[in-house]
């Protein structure tokens, strides 16, 4: 999982939408990947990996460090950042990455435009809430949590493991 899957091909063998802020950065899908719908998130991965399953996040921001007390900055949120100057956050000096999962923050596409560049990151799970909800990864605001948002109306980062 080092780093945004930015495939336009899926393994079947059909076309992937990516979304890509370019106005905000023209190199984006070189820096960030690609942003996908969750349809083309399930589709992304190559034979021998897998999106991420909601169990597998979980056991990521366990392991970075939960944040119980809700203290800022959250510990796994300081964990799973890249270091990296494009955080949009007052406690950038202090991240370590030290999951190494280095996190960007490449925002999200939705409802026909691009929000949260620099500020958040947003990744897929392969698990679904309901048939209308999908669970993802969020790192923003000196945070990391699991949550879930409706499967159709977002483009989010993919990341893989490996099977």
């Amino acid at each position: 999982m080092a780093e945004n899957m930015a495939a336009s091909v899926g393994n079947d063998g059909s076309s992937l939408s990516c979304y890509a802020n370019t106005k905000e950065d023209p190199d984006f899908v070189k820096k960030y990947g690609c942003l996908y719908i969750w349809e083309d998130a399930m589709k992304v991965c190559p034979k021998g990996w897998h999106l991420p399953q909601k169990v597998d996040f979980q056991s990521l921001l366990s392991a970075a460090g939960s944040n119980e007390n809700k203290s800022l900055p959250n510990p796994a949120f300081l964990a799973l950042a890249a270091k990296n100057p494009v955080w949009k956050n007052k406690y950038q000096a202090q991240v370590t990455n030290s999951t190494a999962l280095g996190a960007l923050p490449a925002g999200v596409y939705n409802y026909g435009s691009y929000h949260f560049w620099g500020i958040n990151a947003f990744f897929w799970s392969a698990t679904e809430d309901n048939s209308n909800n999908a669970y993802y990864l969020s790192l923003g605001n000196d945070i990391a949590l699991v949550n879930y948002v409706s499967n159709d109306s977002s483009a989010f980062s993919v990341r893989r493991v490996k099977d």
